[in-house]
């Protein structure tokens, strides 16, 4: 059995890694061992996949470093350390340049938007400019309708 693995690290980025030993590989992280993560101890580990062979872990790794890859793991697969459950983003959409756009809705503020836009804007942060994330709201700050805020957002005026 392989494994794709999901490390929160204590800067509080996202590690994406495979291995044919998750616990052994795990203790490696939390050993400073591993050159990518031993600046940012302690390491926790937040999910993982299961399948059977190396090419398939492989490229579930390929693919969950990607921008679309991103947004899925952080739709289905990794919980924010304060979060009291997953986050399901109301909208993901590729958009035509190859972008993805990520929009969570909410009517007005709560400390709940505060926490999802928080995740949301560290998972566009760490995307190299693949992901965009949007936490609309009636009006924003601006008085931008939620249209215009996506328009704003993709760069088409707003």
């Amino acid at each position: 059995m392989w494994y794709v693995y999901f490390l929160k690290l204590s800067n509080d980025d996202v590690y994406v890694g495979s291995t044919n030993d998750l616990k052994r590989r795990f203790s490696s992280h939390n050993a400073g061992k591993v050159l990518s993560t031993k600046a940012y101890l302690p390491v926790v580990l937040k999910s993982y996949v299961a399948v059977e062979t190396e090419q398939h872990a492989r490229e579930l790794e390929t693919y969950f470093k990607s921008g679309s890859g991103k947004a899925v793991a952080l739709k289905r697969l990794i919980r924010s350390p304060k979060s009291t459950d997953y986050f399901y983003p109301d909208f993901v959409a590729e958009l035509q340049d190859g972008r993805q756009l990520v929009i969570e809705y909410k009517g007005v503020r709560t400390q709940d938007s505060e926490e999802k836009d928080n995740i949301g804007r560290k998972a566009e942060e760490t995307s190299g400019g693949k992901l965009l994330f949007l936490m609309a709201f009636r009006r924003d700050e601006a008085g931008r309708s939620v249209t215009d805020q996506i328009l704003h957002k993709i760069g088409q005026g707003g």
